[in-house]
């Protein structure tokens, strides 16, 4: 048994570092290179200054994004990015290769991803399958090879976000949890709106079972404070950050940054005019989220990405399986695919100017209704599985408060969709369970295949102009 035991541990070290090494490879050799968008690393150097602001500010506006306040510069992301890469600062200064960083922590993350399905499945096929799933088949893969201060942000926040899951599910140390939440939070703040995943699998501990106490004498609150305490560290380090730079408390520099934004470009710049949110974002949000496909040309490369992105069923196709999470009804499951199969068929249609006979008179369209019909069904079909709700239940409030948010950049997929995949990655890893079937595998490989092409097109070739082809479509 004790021989079992130390070849089990042996494996599943070599495979840490397999994929750690695996994806470092990968991610290097598929890089468009270093990054000029780095003002994570001159903020870095600047802390190391003693000062907040970017001193050269002035002189890196010209290409980069700062909220100016009282003739000073500061980057508008929170510095979390910035705090983790002092050792690298430390070493070379501002000329750290920020994209090299990224790289790395896309390498860490490959590494926690296949210990934390581990704890998910004891099949080395199926942890293998997810594991690649989430590395090579999703836009994790794009935007942690490109390295800009935004791109960077959302690779570490996922790594935070992916060991805080580790730290619940398997370790089961709320204090830790929330520690990682909140650094998540202090690269990302929308991630923080995943609470609730925390507070709902860390029940066990809060609100254990018991037949011999009521329900007030059950309740311990020692976990949750334990969790708050961790979460709370970063909440009020954010305070102090805004209060420093700011003279508030709250996260104005997107505000800040947005008028200095509209005061240089004056009527080219994007229409802020309903502010930074507004429910009147809602619509083209989720648009944005599940409409958009591939555009077809007639030219060489032929199947190019569109500037505004592709839709989240394209860029990561096994993420279709999110909506069947604790489904069990077969007629449910065959009704919903044929719905979904309609709807992406239209999508595709509508994306070729093709006619489509569903232009009904509905909120947002018809069309986009099987994706909200299965998400609540998995929610009531999956009320015993709290692992479900509490997916769900992270998820759909992140979602949210990005739909009320007034611009999206040029993106492969919907970036903004990124603080949350790690909780569509367990809900994807609900589904396929402890048995890996051929259609499982068909759906990461294409997951693989779309990201690849999406590296290869628009990191790659597009940046050299490749053949001279076309690998972008703006229209």
């Amino acid at each position: 048994m004790l021989e079992g035991l130390k070849a089990h541990w042996s494996r599943s070290l070599s495979l840490t570092f397999f994929f750690f090494f695996l994806t470092l490879a990968v991610y290097y050799f598929t890089s468009p290179g270093p990054t000029p968008y780095n003002s994570p690393v001159h903020l870095g150097a600047a802390l190391l200054e003693g000062r907040l602001d970017v001193p050269n500010g002035d002189v890196l506006a010209t290409y980069m994004d700062f909220a100016v306040y009282k003739g000073k510069y500061y980057i508008v992301e929170p510095p979390m990015t910035s705090i983790v890469m002092l050792p690298g600062i430390l070493l070379f200064g501002t000329a750290l290769n920020q994209t090299a960083v990224s790289i790395i922590i896309g390498g860490i993350t490959a590494s926690s991803v296949y210990q934390l399905t581990r704890r998910l499945t004891e099949k080395l096929s199926v942890q293998v399958w997810l594991t690649l799933l989430f590395v090579f088949g999703t836009i994790y893969w794009y935007h942690t090879v490109d390295g800009a201060v935004t791109d960077i942000a959302h690779a570490l926040a996922t790594l935070f976000l992916v060991l805080a899951i580790y730290a619940t599910l398997v370790s089961k140390q709320p204090f830790f949890a929330g520690l990682l939440l909140g650094a998540a939070y202090w690269t990302r703040p929308p991630t923080v709106l995943a609470l609730a995943f925390f507070i709902i699998m860390f029940a066990d501990q809060w609100l254990p079972k018991s037949n011999d106490k009521s329900l007030l004498k059950r309740i311990d609150l020692r976990p949750l404070a334990q969790l708050g305490f961790g979460l709370g560290i970063f909440v009020v380090l954010s305070f102090a950050y805004n209060y420093l730079r700011f003279d508030t408390i709250e996260p104005v520099s997107y505000s800040i940054y947005i008028e200095h934004y509209r005061e240089v470009l004056g009527p080219s710049a994007p229409d802020w005019s309903k502010g930074v949110f507004n429910t009147a974002y809602i619509h083209g949000h989720i648009r944005e989220l599940l409409q958009p496909t591939p555009v077809f040309l007639s030219q060489p490369a032929y199947v190019v990405p569109a500037y505004a992105g592709l839709a989240i069923w394209v860029t990561t196709p096994a993420f279709l399986y999110t909506l069947f999470a604790g489904i069990r009804s077969k007629l449910v499951i065959v009704l919903g695919s044929a719905a979904l199969l309609v709807t992406l068929t239209i999508f595709i249609l509508s994306s070729r100017g093709l006619p489509h006979r569903l232009d009904l008179d509905f909120p947002l369209g018809l069309d986009f209704y099987p994706f909200g019909f299965l998400i609540v069904f998995s929610l009531l079909a999956g009320i015993r599985n709290k692992l479900i709700i509490a997916c769900w239940l992270a998820i759909i409030p992140i979602a949210l408060i990005q739909f009320l948010y007034g611009h999206t950049p040029f993106q492969f997929g919907y970036r903004f969709s990124l603080d949350y995949y790690p909780f569509l990655f367990l809900l994807t890893a609900i589904v396929i369970g402890d048995r890996i079937k051929w259609h499982h595998m068909l759906l990461i490989t294409l997951s693989i295949v779309v990201n690849l092409w999406g590296v290869l097109w628009l990191h790659n070739f597009r940046l050299d102009d490749f053949l001279g082809w076309q690998w972008l479509a703006f229209g």
